[in-house]
Formats: C-alpha cells, structure tokens, sequence
C-alpha cells in the first residue's frame, strides 16, 4: 500500500523491516535517516497518492509522505507556485510556508511525518476526513507510525499483545467508539489530528473538529439549495481530476447513485468512462427480512447506469465464495478484529475493479450524514433516548452486550470488561444529535478500513460525501432543509431515474447471508475445531454457543432476526480470526521481513 514510515528509537533503524510489512521488495521506496536517528521513508504502489521524500536545509525540514490534494489551485495560488508541481511537492511547499499552521490548508488525502533538525521535533499528521489513516505506537524512548500495523509492529519493541478493550467492543459492534486498536499501545490517529513527537514526549492534538459549531447560513431555499448542489459538485468533480481510471461502488440508493452520476458527467466531458460495481445476491433471501428493504440492487442500480452512456456497469454476484475465507481475509487485511457480513461481496468487487484496471474507487460512505441526512429525529424518538437514558444512568441496566456478544464471562471478568462495555452501550444507546455521533465515529475510523482493503487490489477509495467543506456547508444549513432528504431528491433530478431518487425504501446488503452460510457450513465448522484447539480462542469465545448459533442461523426455518443474527457471527468470527492472527504475528513479521 502507498504510506509512509517514521520511527524515533534508539539503536539501529528499524526503517527497512517496516516498509516491507507495506508492500512486496521491488515496490517503489525511498528512505533516509537523519543524523539524529529519526528514520523516515514511504513505499509508492501502482494507482497510490502521490509521494515524496524533500529536504530544505534552510528551515532544517525533511518531510516524506504522500497526498491528493482537492483544491490545489486555491493552494498554489497563495503560495505563487507553478501548476506543475506534484501534491506532494506542494503539500511541502505549504509545510514550509505555514507550519503546522499548512494542515487545515490541505484539502484531500494526505499523510506525512516531517523532522525539524532545529527544533528536534517530529510532525506527523493525516488529512482533516480522507483515505490516509495512520496507526502509531509510543512508548519511553520509542515512536512509530505507519499506514498499516504490521509496519508499527515490524519496529523493535513494539509489543504484539492483545487489547481486550477493544476486542469486547468489536464482539458489540462499539469499537468506532473508540481510536484503539486491537493490538495494545497502537492507537489510530483520527482524522483531522496530527503528533508532535520528541525524543521524550508524543503529543496528539487536533486542527480540525467536525464538531466544533458552525454559523448558520441564512437565504431563500433556492439560495441555498444552489449552494448545497455546487458544493457538492465540486468536492466530486475535485476528486475526479485526480482519479486514475476511476471506477464506483453502485448500490440503489441516493448517496452511491448521487456519486456515481456526478462523477460520470464530469468524465464525459473529457471523453472518459467510469466503471460502476454493484453487489446482487447470489441466492433468493429467505427468513425474516424487512418489507421495506431492497434484497436485490442490480436493477435500481442498472436504472441509473443507463442515464449515462459512459458508465460501464457491472453486477458482483460473489457466487461460490466462502464467506468464512472472505472474513479472515478481511481480518487479515484490516488487521482488525471488526469485520460483517459484507466482506464477502466488498472483497469480490474489489477484486473485480482490479481486474478491469481500475486504481480509484468513489463511494458515498458518509452520505447518510451529509448528501442524503433525513433531519433530526422526532419529538417522540427524543423523549424515548432521554427516558432511556434516565432508566439506564438511575438502575444501571446491563443488558444489550451480555445477550448480543459471544465473549465468555471469564474474559469479562477478568480484564473488568463490564463496565467499558456498559458505558459504550449506554453512551450508544442515549446519543443526542444523531449526525455528529455518526460524524465522530466516521472521524475515528476514517482512513482505515476501506484503505487496508482496497489497498490490496491497488485501488484508493475516495468519498466525495465526507468532503470537509460539504460536511461544514451541511452543518450549517438549517435542520428542517433536509427534511425527507429532500436537498438530494432536488440535486438529482436530472441525474437519477425516479426509481432511485423517490425511493423511501432502503437496500439491504448481504440479504443472501443465510444461504452463503448455509452453503459453506462444513468450513464454518472447520474453522470452529480449529479455534477449540487454542486455549486462548476457547477461552475467549462461547464457541458451542457460536456453533449452535451458526446451525439455527444457516436454518431456512429460522426465526433469528437476519442482522442481528449474522452481525454475533460474524463478530465472533473475526474475533477468533484476529486472535489468531495475534499469536501468528511474529513469525509472520519476522518471515516478511526476511523476505
């Protein structure tokens, strides 16, 4: 994967054995250590941002990182700087002109760690809501970071143990909650933060706040929805000029629909195409599913690609595909203990995108927050939270997590993880403006997970949605302007067919889960006497409850509820995948970097 590597430790460099935990020897690198022993370095992968490693004696600077700047012309404007010079190269540009004071300028997708041989400071920082997430590690006399964790890992020192934490809140569905790892002392930086790192001292701050408030804007509702419309298209059309053989996620709804057609008429004024994969079942849905959600997405979807003649649409059926193996790759990719029923298809499309040449890959993720926000929630579902969180802060109600999550009492027990859980819960259960709790929690986890995957398949995801000037002009539009989403209904008028964009029902993905489980039993108990011959797995996991569980789910006849059902499955089993990937995790280091 394209990222960089910054570490400040004593001893010899452990540069060389990190970069090769990111990509394969023979991937495009560059590194350089400097006399202070602070060593820094990248790995530049087909299709990835791009990326740099530049030094000014002047200021005492040596920055290396990586960046796909939106906006740039804004940037080389204030800068006075020729249009010819490469995002990384200005990105620099801006480092050296504004400091740290440069990181809310820079519009985009970014990482970069920056050494100042005068101040003896380390400045490593990532984008204000993009693709370029980094972990990090800290401890007396020790820093590094990465763009993946088997990179921070590879650093002598950096201990390879389990965080139960954040283990119990993945068996729950709560760890966005959270910018924890599974490993323990690796931490995620969120997006819109940066470190300032010493030889004695690491320190997190933020330069940009999706929370922070916003003045609210004032006009007509034509006023304003011209700005929400142009705002919108901007941050699509931004992303398209830097796009490698673009290509998009179509589902068949707004936001992925709203994307997907933006895009397509930005390309075709310069005469080019865009790939759009949709996920379809592979099997009919059976068992107890909404009436109001879409099982099969193919032909909304198709409905869309044929308003515009350049898009080249394609349908992933993932038929034959073990969702067992898609999740331990997922939990292989990820290196995280969180993974769904979606790993199935989303592996299979990526897969796909790859093998029609595709490097980009647009997505509306965060559209539910921004493009396609439906207002605040009602009057009674507000008196409701109060109440519960009334009933929950007076009696201390435990519940939800003991009947939802696998994790033996013994476990919970043992690492106090009851109270950790109860509060996540409760802080779940109770949350006040719905938009900014999911905002923070896209913030925490924004950069990773879709950034380790598609990184795989040398792709790069973009998402126009979570564009932070279109999440700021959101924030301070007036709530009742998006009632029944109707900003988006309004913007795509001429770009969606009304099937997609009057649509109040809403898709449901991996609707087929039941069928592809039941499909792919005998490896779904394989792997389960497998985990039974780790003590560490057993004892973490109620694996006959998990087994039974798998049984009555794969069951036609069975009454289980299809997300919640499939949601404990799949959370146990990545669980046991990461426990194992944990415990294979040195010599799988050891032997990449021998390679």
């Amino acid at each position: 994967m394209t990222s960089l590597c910054a570490a400040l430790t004593e001893g010899p460099s452990p540069l060389a054995a990190m970069l090769i935990n990111l990509a394969p020897p023979g991937s495009a690198a560059e590194q350089h250590v400097t006399p202070e022993g602070v060593s820094l370095g990248y790995v530049h992968t087909p299709g990835g941002r791009n990326s740099g490693l530049f030094t000014d004696a002047a200021s005492g600077w040596t920055w290396v990182g990586n960046a796909r700047l939106d906006y740039r012309e804004e940037l080389l404007l204030a800068l006075h700087l020729p249009a010819s010079l490469s995002d990384s190269a200005l990105a620099f540009q801006a480092l050296l002109r504004y400091e740290s004071n440069c990181l809310p300028r820079l519009h985009g997708d970014w990482q970069f760690a920056a050494w100042n041989s005068r101040t003896r400071r380390l400045l490593v920082a990532r984008d204000p809501f993009g693709s370029a997430g980094l972990y990090f590690h800290h401890s007396p006399g020790r820093f590094a970071c990465s763009g993946h964790i088997d990179a921070v890992l590879a650093c002598p020192g950096v201990p390879c143990k389990v965080n139960w934490d954040h283990l119990g809140l993945a068996l729950c569905t709560l760890a966005h909650q959270t910018t924890d790892t599974g490993y323990q002392n690796i931490h995620r930086l969120a997006a819109g933060h940066a470190l300032e790192v010493t030889s004695h001292s690491c320190h997190v701050f933020r330069y940009w706040n999706v929370q922070e408030p916003v003045s609210a804007r004032r006009g007509s509702p034509e006023d304003l929805q011209l700005q929400f419309e142009t705002t919108f298209r901007s941050a699509v059309e931004s992303r398209v000029k830097t796009a490698l053989k673009p290509a998009s996620t179509l589902s068949g709804g707004l936001d992925s629909g709203a994307v997907t057609a933006v895009a397509a008429r930005a390309l075709a004024t310069t005469g080019h195409r865009l790939g759009a994969f949709t996920a379809v079942p592979a099997f009919p849905p059976t068992g107890r599913l909404d009436p109001s959600r879409i099982l099969d997405e193919g032909p909304a979807a198709a409905a869309v690609a044929q308003l515009h003649p350049n898009i080249d649409h394609h349908l992933i059926h993932a038929a034959g595909r073990c969702p067992i193996a898609a999740l331990q790759r997922f939990v292989s990719l990820t290196a995280s203990p969180i993974a769904n029923a979606n790993a199935v298809w989303l592996l299979a499309l990526m897969e796909e995108a790859q093998a029609y040449g595709h490097h980009t890959l647009f997505n509306g993720q965060g559209g539910n927050a921004t493009l396609s926000w439906q207002g605040p929630p009602s009057l009674r579902f507000r008196i409701k939270s109060s109440l519960l969180h009334f009933t929950r802060q007076s009696f201390r109600f435990r519940g939800a997590w003991r009947r939802f999550s696998l994790l033996r009492p013994a476990i919970v027990e043992t690492y106090q993880l009851a109270p950790l859980l109860f509060d996540a819960e409760n802080t779940y259960r109770t949350r006040g403006d719905l938009r900014q709790f999911s905002l923070q929690a896209m913030s925490n986890a924004s950069g990773f997970t879709w950034t380790s995957l598609a990184a795989a398949y040398d792709l790069s995801p973009l998402d126009p949605t979570l564009d932070p000037r279109f999440i700021r002009l959101c924030l301070s539009l007036p709530p009742r302007f998006f009632k029944d989403r109707q900003p988006a209904r309004r913007a795509t008028e001429a770009l969606l067919p009304d099937v997609v964009r009057l649509s109040r029902r809403r898709g449901l993905q991996s609707a087929d889960f039941r069928q592809r489980l039941a499909a792919s039993l005998p490896a779904a108990h394989a792997v389960l006497d497998r985990f039974s011959q780790q003590p560490e797995i057993a004892g973490a996991l109620d694996l006959p409850r998990l087994r039974e569980l798998l049984e009555r789910h794969a069951s036609p006849s069975s009454p289980a509820r299809h997300g919640t059902a499939s949601s404990q499955i799949c959370c146990a089993l990545a669980a046991g995948f990461f426990l194992e990937r944990v415990a294979a995790a040195p010599s799988h280091l050891a032997s990449r970097s021998s390679a």
